[in-house]
């Protein structure tokens, strides 16, 4: 696999796995970014985009002794190894959004524009618990990332935390008026940048 565009962008064959992780973690503070897929060669369950702590870092994203919370290719939920059902599954040209409130333990994931679970821009931004994906998220340091724990699929994913490596049709900033994403920034969550850590993590 390799990683380039800053590691952003991120690729795996199907002889091996894959674990990009932000260089920036987060343990407070709201916060908005994207993923999309260029290549992927099949939904399961051991691959998706979603955070791990950081002192899991070096085990596999698919772990269940590890603190991993993510939206799985096949449309689950998945918390330390164990999958649920939540959402729709994913395909190439897909973007998936995430929202995470890491003051309060909480994360949203969307697809092209839709809050899956049903759950809607105003909960998130209303601070609730409804409709999201996990809540009680143990408090921690948590890098953004995606799992490939699977050798038997091919991947190719690029980081949008407000700088795109892909091409935006629509751009939307954050409040404090930082990032270019596809999709509108709920409300009081910023874009991951070293000046909205300092001002709001």
């Amino acid at each position: 696999d390799g990683t380039s565009e800053g590691n952003l962008i991120s690729t795996s064959n199907n002889s091996q796995y894959a674990q990009p992780l932000s260089t920036i973690a987060m343990n407070s503070g709201k916060w908005y970014w994207e993923m999309k897929y260029t290549v992927l060669s099949g939904a399961n369950t051991n691959s998706g985009m979603g955070i791990m702590e950081s002192n899991t870092i070096w085990h596999a994203f698919y772990n269940t002794e590890a603190e991993t919370f993510y939206y799985s290719t096949d449309g689950q939920k998945v918390d330390s190894g164990s999958a649920s059902s939540y959402g729709n599954s994913q395909s190439a040209g897909d973007i998936v959004q995430c929202a995470f409130d890491a003051t309060n333990g909480v994360i949203w994931f969307g697809k092209n524009g839709t809050w899956q679970n049903s759950a809607t821009a105003g909960e998130i931004a209303a601070g609730t618990t409804t409709n999201a994906a996990f809540t009680n998220i143990p408090s921690g340091y948590y890098h953004a990332g995606f799992c490939d724990a699977t050798a038997s699929k091919s991947f190719t994913v690029e980081f949008n935390f407000g700088s795109s490596p892909f091409a935006i049709s629509s751009g939307n900033a954050d409040g404090n008026g930082y990032g270019n994403f596809e999709y509108a920034v709920p409300s009081g969550y910023y874009s991951l940048n070293t000046k909205n850590l300092a001002e709001y993590g």
